[in-house]
């Protein structure tokens, strides 16, 4: 017997401009170019700034749940996606490309508890990222 799959087709429900509902952004040229949904909330990590924007499921300026969740410590850029483990209670944002030394460069990850700290680095760490930041070879 043989199986098949049939596939679902994304409908757009609703859409808006990340800058036009996120009240008092620090940038409008926002680069969002990683998206979580947990507990119904949006996370969306930008290429261009450390911050992490919430933002409710309702798309509206007036959303109670949206905001920025500031960062002043760890990688300042080229954040390029987002992942959370519900086991450890952690989010993880990978980071395209670090310096690794004569001309090469590696993927890297930075560490969040769930409160979105970053996380210090682990004893004996190699980490190339500044600040207190775990990094692992991709």
């Amino acid at each position: 017997m043989i199986a098949t799959r049939t596939a679902t087709q994304l409908e757009l429900v609703r859409e808006a401009k990340i800058f036009d509902i996120l009240e008092g952004s620090l940038d409008p040229r926002l680069e969002a170019s990683g998206v979580l949904v947990k507990d119904g909330l949006f996370y969306v990590i930008f290429d261009n700034m450390p911050h992490i924007a919430c933002i409710g499921p309702e798309l509206s300026r007036a959303a109670s749940d949206n905001h920025m969740i500031m960062q002043d410590r760890g990688h300042r850029s080229g954040f390029e996606d987002i992942a959370y483990d519900s086991q450890s209670d952690r989010f993880f944002v990978l980071i395209e490309s670090l310096p690794r030394g004569h001309g090469r460069f590696m993927a890297a990850v930075q560490e969040y508890d769930a409160d979105f700290s970053v996380m210090p680095a682990a004893p004996g760490s190699t980490s190339r990222l500044t600040g207190p930041t775990r990094a692992w070879k991709a």
